[in-house]
C-alpha cells in the first residue's frame, strides 16, 4: 500500500489530517492541469481551491482505494470545476470560443520533425472539436495516462488512444503539408 492510499484509507476512515498528504501529493499536477485551461494564476488558483474541498468534503463517501482510483477522482472533479467555472462566467456563452494556450511535450514533439512550428500545430488543434482537443491536452500536455483520460471523460481507453493516434496522424500530416505550401511559396 502507497503512502497515498494509505492516507486515502485513514481519511475515509473520518481522519482528514492525512488528507494534507493527498494535497500535497496531487497540488502541482491539479494546479498546472487547470492553468492549461485558464492560462491565469487567479483563476486557477480559486478553481484549485474548490476542486480540494470538494474532495474532502466528499472524500469519506470516495469507494475506491487506489492511488491511481484516487487521482481519476481529483481529475474529473477539477475537469468538471473548470467546466463550471466558464460555465458561470456569463460574458462565454460557448465554450468553444474559450481560447486556450499549450505549452510542449517532449514526448511527441520529438516525433514531429524540427522544421513544423509549434505556432502551425496549435492552429491545427483549435480547428479540432472540444472533445478532442480536451484529450489532446490531457494526453500530451498534461501528461495524463489513458486510464486517467478514460476516467475523466467517460471515454474508453482504446478509444482515447484511437483519437489521440488519428490527430497525431493528422496533425503530422497538415502541418507538413502547410510547411510544404509555405516553402514552395
Amino acid at each position: 500500500m502507497s503512502p497515498i492510499e494509505a492516507s486515502l484509507r485513514d481519511c475515509k476512515n473520518g481522519q482528514l489530517e492525512p488528507f494534507s498528504d493527498i494535497y500535497n501529493h496531487f497540488i502541482d499536477k491539479i494546479y498546472l492541469f487547470i492553468f492549461h485551461k485558464t492560462m491565469d494564476d487567479i483563476t486557477t488558483e480559486d478553481i484549485v481551491s474548490d476542486v480540494f474541498f470538494k474532495a474532502l468534503k466528499h472524500i469519506e463517501s470516495f469507494s475506491w482505494s487506489t492511488e491511481q482510483e484516487l487521482s481519476a477522482w481529483i481529475y474529473r472533479i477539477a475537469y468538471n470545476s473548470v467546466i463550471d467555472f466558464y460555465r458561470a462566467r456569463k460574458e462565454y456563452d460557448d465554450l468553444e470560443l474559450i481560447e486556450e494556450t499549450y505549452g510542449v511535450s517532449t514526448d511527441y514533439t520529438g516525433r514531429i520533425d524540427d522544421h513544423m512550428s509549434l505556432e502551425k500545430i496549435l492552429v491545427y488543434l483549435d480547428t479540432l472539436p472540444k472533445e478532442q482537443k480536451d484529450i489532446m491536452i490531457m494526453r500530451i500536455w498534461d501528461d495524463l495516462s489513458y486510464k486517467e483520460i478514460s476516467a475523466i471523460t467517460g471515454k474508453s481507453v482504446d478509444a482515447s488512444k484511437k483519437m489521440v493516434s488519428r490527430i497525431m496522424a493528422q496533425i503530422v500530416a497538415n502541418v507538413t503539408f502547410l510547411f510544404f505550401l509555405v516553402f514552395i511559396l
